[in-house]
Order: structure tokens, then sequence, then C-alpha cells
């Protein structure tokens, strides 16, 4: 159920209730009434009740504007039976307890009830007289001189009916009652649905405040309460996985100093014994002067690089380099790329094999400029690892039904199961020793960004027969 929904059953049922136990009480009271009594419950009798005593308010409320002589005067009785007659209604006058006034004629035992009846100043009162049930109110009026008299109004009634003002009463009762009732479980079920998941809400956020992410939510309540409760569960669940992460880039952060501190110290430590021993006069000759400098040059080229690529993997791991996409001919694009190498590795006499196994022409959307540097990084971290003189890189083009795929195939050293998932992390080396390898440890970490930057994949396998397998699926057009 949804909470709008709710709301309106429990304000509609808080009012519908107590309306309907008042009015089945009301039914069941005239009918109890009705079956046990001779009273007379129709609607009738009570619009005669209620224009009898709207006649004895107004004449109470005349005669207690005016001075108590004026019950004296025959025009202010006339007045007063003019109104009474509207009701069939008696007056009678009484001064010290002597009648001044009567509108019939009545038995000392009437007058004594009637003076009985108005000791009850003030309230309407119902006698027999003559076998006829009479409505009666009695005014005080009291004179300066100490004297006291007393008008009685009186009025018949059709049969024997049921007080009015009682019953009245007793609905109010009824409707109050109900109404409490009805509005405390009401309540009760309210602060089930609403207020006991919101109670819970305020704990879990308290506990979060405190660092303890590992409470869970739970959904409960109405349908809005159970979306709030499911949005601050994916909120713990995302605000966990941000300090995961965040913990987890500080533990990179420090590998990444301690990584750069390794890779740049090694490099600065020999230029500056090469310039130490030139300033002590070690190299005594101009050729070992000579070389000292030039072994100098290579070692800042090697922190050049080393800047170089950390300045490029910062850009790439920032998004801060905009990648060039272009449809491009992939078997054609890898042939120029890979001509644009052999020199080099022939240089290293590395064996090298290029298979283009499609069988037409296919298209990708790639950066070409950021792929090529791809393509170095690879072919560079494989001879580095090729066994001297015996070298041989094999690239073969391939396609799937989605997509084509680029295998860089080599025959070295290989690398260990375990290692593979990591090849691509940034100063990764599978040799943990690193010693002997040059470069800066970030070839394939930058190759990875740029690969995932034009929307292609990148991993590593050990082959059967040895060696390591670098492949790249890109998506075809």
């Amino acid at each position: 159920m949804n909470l709008k929904k709710r709301l309106f059953l429990v304000n509609f049922a808080t009012v519908a209730l107590p309306l309907a136990i008042t009015v089945l009480l009301a039914f069941a009271y005239l009918f109890f009434l009705g079956r046990h009594t001779a009273a007379d419950l129709s609607l009738d009798r009570y619009r005669q009740l209620s224009a009898i005593k709207y006649e004895f308010f107004y004449n109470r409320h005349s005669l207690l504007q005016e001075q108590p002589e004026a019950i004296e005067r025959e025009s202010k009785q006339g007045e007063l039976l003019e109104r009474l007659d509207k009701i069939n209604g008696e007056l009678v006058i009484l001064k010290n307890g002597q009648l001044l006034f009567s509108s019939r004629e009545f038995s000392p035992i009437d007058l004594a009830k009637l003076l009985q009846n108005g000791r009850g100043l003030g309230n309407n009162e119902e006698i027999l007289i003559d076998n006829v049930s009479f409505l009666v109110q009695a005014i005080e009026l009291p004179y300066r001189d100490g004297s006291l008299a007393q008008v009685i109004l009186l009025a018949p009634l059709q049969g024997s009916g049921a007080d009015l003002g009682n019953f009245l009463w007793l609905l109010g009762i009824t409707f109050l009652l109900s109404f409490l009732v009805v509005n405390f479980f009401t309540s009760q079920q309210l602060s089930k649905a609403i207020l006991k998941p919101i109670s819970n809400l305020q704990v879990a956020a308290g506990e979060i405040s405190k660092g303890n992410l590992q409470y869970q939510i739970v959904e409960e309540g109405d349908r809005e309460i159970q979306e709030l409760c499911r949005d601050w569960e994916k909120m713990r669940i995302k605000l966990t996985e941000l300090i995961h992460n965040q913990l987890k880039y500080e533990d990179n952060r420090k590998m990444l100093i301690g990584s750069i501190s390794h890779d740049l110290k090694t490099p600065v430590t020999s230029i500056k014994g090469y310039v130490e021993g030139i300033l002590d006069g070690v190299a005594g000759s101009p050729e070992k002067i000579e070389k000292y400098l030039k072994t100098i040059s290579r070692k800042a080229e090697q922190v050049d690089r080393l800047i170089d690529d950390l300045v490029l993997f910062s850009k790439l791991d920032l998004k801060q380099i905009p990648f060039q996409m272009e449809r491009t001919n992939i078997g054609a694009y890898l042939h120029r790329c890979l001509a644009e190498n052999r020199p080099e590795l022939a240089r290293v006499k590395v064996l090298f094999r290029f298979t283009n196994e499609l069988k037409q022409d296919r298209f990708v959307l790639l950066d070409r400029e950021q792929m090529n540097r791809v393509i170095m990084n690879i072919l560079d971290n494989s001879q580095k690892y090729l066994y001297q003189g015996q070298g041989e890189i094999h690239v073969l083009l391939r396609e799937t039904k989605t997509s084509v795929i680029i295998e860089f195939r080599d025959n070295g050293c290989g690398i260990k199961e375990k290692d593979l998932p990591h090849v691509f992390e940034r100063f990764y080396r599978a040799d943990h020793a690193r010693t002997g390898i040059k470069g800066s440890g970030l070839g394939l970490a930058i190759s990875k960004q740029i690969v995932e930057g034009n929307n292609g994949r990148i991993w590593a396998v050990s082959p059967p027969a040895g060696g390591t397998a670098i492949m790249i699926s890109l998506g075809k057009l």
C-alpha cells in the first residue's frame, strides 16, 4: 500500500467509523424505546420539541431583559400568550407564591405541582396534568423590594416522548468515545507502518555516521518508505564502495610513489656516480670522459622517458586525453604500423611475422595515433623478454562475429599463470626483482588505458607452446 492511500484511509476511518457507530447506536436506542416504551420517536415529535424549546428560550430571554413589574401588565401577558399560542402553550404567573395570572384554570394540586417544578428554575420539566403531558419551564424574576415572581411556561406534548437533550448527549458522548478509540488504533497502525521504519532509518543513519557501513537497511513499511529504505541501502553500498576504492587508490598511490622512487633512483644514482667520477678525475683520458658522458646521456634519456610515460599515464587515467576516433580498415592499418617497426626488430635480430586471416576488409573505430603507441609498447615489451638470438614475434589478425582480434605472440620466457591478471598494472613486472629489464614499467598499463578508451579490450594469455600472447579485441562496424 502506498503512503497516500494509507493516509486517506486512516483519515476516512477516523471520522467514518465513529459516525457509523453513533448512527448504529442511535437506531438501536430508538428501536429499544419504540419496542419497550410508549415513547413517540417520530420526526414530528422532535420537531415539536424543538419548537417548544425555542419558544421557551425566546420568552425567557425577553422576560429577563425587562423589569419584573412588566409581567403584571396585561399587554405583556397578552404578548406572552400570543407567543405561546404557536405551541398551544399556557402561562401561569405567581408572586410570592400567590397566583397573579393563569391562562387556564388549574386545580390547587396542579398549582402545587407547578410550584414544586418551579424550584428547579431554568430547567425544562415534564409533568402530567389532567392526563396531558406538559413541558414546563419556570422563570424567576426578583423585584427590587425583595418580592419574587415566578413565570411558568407550559406546552402540551402529544403522547409520551424520550428526552431529546439526553438523546443528543448520548449520541455526542458515543461519537467522542468511539472517535478516541478509533483514533488510538489508527495511530497505532500508522506508527507501525510509518514511524517505526523512519525510526529504523534514523538508527541506520546514526550507525553510518559512526562509520559502521556494515549496518544493512531493511525495506519495510509502505511503498514510499520502502523506496526510501532502498535508496538509503543503495547509498550505503555506494559509500562502502567509494571508501573501498579510496583505500585502494591510497594503496596504489603509495605503491606508485615507491615504484617511481625506485625507477628514478637507479638512473639518478648512476648519473651522480659518473659525474662524481669525472669531477674526481677518475676519467683521466678524453675517451673515458666521453664514455662517462654518453652513459650519463642514456641515463638522462631513461629518466626523461619515465617522466613522459608518467605524464601520459596520468592524463589517460584522468580522461584528459581526447580520442580522435576514425573509421579504419584494420588490416591495412595494422600492416602499415608493423612495417614501421620491422627495421628496429631486425636490428635486435628478432624474427617477425604477420598473418592476416580476414577474408575481406573489416573496419573499426579507433584513434590511429594512440593505437600505434599501443602496438609499439607491446612489441617493445615482447622483445625485452625474448631469448637472445632466438626471438620470434608473430602477429595474427582474425575475427569473430562481433569483433576483430589482434594477437601478439612471442616465444619468450612467458608469464606465470598467477601473474597474468596483473601484467597491465603500472610498474608490475613478473620477475619482481625489477632488475635487468629496461623501461618505465608503464608500457602495458598505458596500452590498457588506450585500448579501453577505444572501446576495446586487452588481456594476456600463456599459450601451451610457451611464450606470451597479448590479445586486443575491437568491435567491428
